[in-house]
């Protein structure tokens, strides 16, 4: 019965209920719509920056400093084979070289790697113009493309190398340029040069040893220290385990500030437009005076009359909410395959990242939005309709 009588209420008030409706649904459709351009932007940004540096995780000595050359290496070997077959694992040796050729000098991040290794996680290979050097190569070695232009060297030049050894003696050799790293981010390619165990080994004496495994999971990426947590490796004294938001903590920070910010621009917006259609009930309240009153009078209960008018905003904050929704949807779906152009493009690819965004398809960015406008909408309309409480048999005798 109060079901039926609300949606004879609404029925009577078309226009107005069309354009309540429409509000909320409007409002949801845009947040949906930021709220997965928000999460594709974090996703996309985490995908190319992890994996064009410290992946999900790594293993490494505890205190372990990427600046300090040789102080903390370790042996790899038993650790990799505790985690294959369960996760994606690679080892790294990291030094600070100075690369020397054509009269010209650049200091730079020497990388040695097990290409092998690097391909299951993933990492480098999308970026490498020409293939990453094979285990065995004592030899070639893959420069950023920003350092080969500051160095003046292309694919088959040769480059000196001049470092500190693993024991504090002058190390020094040649590589050759076998191919070129071009990731988008400044900053890896105009410092990082990549070679094998074998060729770090000729230049620093260091054999097997590195200075981190760096772990691929597959999945979310903010799902790193869960995932890190269910692996339960066994590591021996002295090592830790840490996943990238520790690695990265300006970045994970930056990511948090950001989604607090947006979230606040979303309570805010989504708070204007429940105020606003709780206009349209205060409005129906006063309309329905006379009505109400002489209700009140034959003795109908206030608190009948109340659930009439919360019958009301129940079904159309539901039926706003869930068109709205359903109106995203498709819109994300062709969003997702086009991708948006968004300005300042020239700032995403310092970064590494795409000219055009792509949305974040995933149900709790549908549902988020679609909640929140309805709980607002619900809770200022139910407040505002608490005025029918003071209905007296008097106001059923007023004009």
């Amino acid at each position: 019965m109060i079901l039926t009588e609300s949606i004879r209420n609404l029925a009577r008030a078309p226009r107005r209920s069309t354009t309540t409706a429409l509000t909320l649904a409007g409002s949801t459709v845009l947040i949906v719509i930021l709220l997965a351009l928000q999460e594709g932007t974090y996703r996309t940004l985490l995908a190319t920056v992890l994996g064009n540096s410290v992946g999900s995780a790594q293993i490494s000595k505890t205190g372990f400093e990427p600046d300090r050359n040789f102080d903390h290496l370790f042996d790899p070997i038993q650790i990799l084979a505790d985690l294959d077959g369960r996760v994606a694992a690679a080892p790294r040796l990291q030094a600070q070289v100075l690369l020397s050729t054509k009269g010209r000098s650049v200091g730079a991040q020497l990388v040695a790697i097990d290409s092998a290794r690097e391909v299951t996680i993933g990492l480098w290979q999308a970026s490498i113009q020409g293939g990453l050097p094979s285990t065995s190569d004592t030899v070639s070695a893959v420069v950023g493309v920003a350092l080969a232009r500051a160095l003046g060297v292309s694919v088959g030049d040769s480059v000196d190398v001049l470092a500190q050894g693993t024991e504090g003696q002058l190390a020094s050799g040649s590589l050759v340029v076998r191919s070129v790293l071009a990731t988008g981010v400044d900053e890896v390619d105009r410092s990082f040069v990549l070679c094998s165990f074998a060729a770090a080994d000729a230049l620093f004496g260091s054999g097997p040893l590195a200075h981190v495994i760096v772990l691929g999971f597959k999945g979310d990426p903010w799902n790193a220290q869960a995932d890190l947590r269910s692996l339960e490796v066994n590591l021996p004294i002295g090592l830790e385990a840490k996943p990238w938001q520790s690695i990265l903590p300006d970045l994970f920070q930056a990511i948090r500030l950001d989604r607090a910010s947006n979230l606040i621009f979303y309570l805010t917006l989504i708070l204007v437009v429940a105020l606003s259609a709780s206009n349209a009930w205060l409005l129906t309240l006063h309309e329905r005076r006379r009505v109400h009153g002489i209700l009140v009078a034959i003795g109908a209960p206030r608190s009948r009359l109340w659930m009439v008018l919360m019958g009301e905003i129940l079904m159309l904050s539901l039926v706003a909410v869930a068109m709205g929704i359903l109106l995203a949807v498709p819109l994300l779906m062709w969003m997702n395959i086009e991708g948006v152009a968004v300005p300042g493009s020239e700032m995403f690819a310092r970064w590494g990242l795409p000219p055009r965004l792509h949305p974040a398809i995933d149900p709790s960015n549908f549902l988020m939005p679609g909640l929140l406008v309805g709980s607002l909408a619900i809770v200022t309309g139910g407040l505002c309709t608490l005025g029918v409480f003071r209905a007296h048999p008097q106001d059923g005798l007023r004009p």
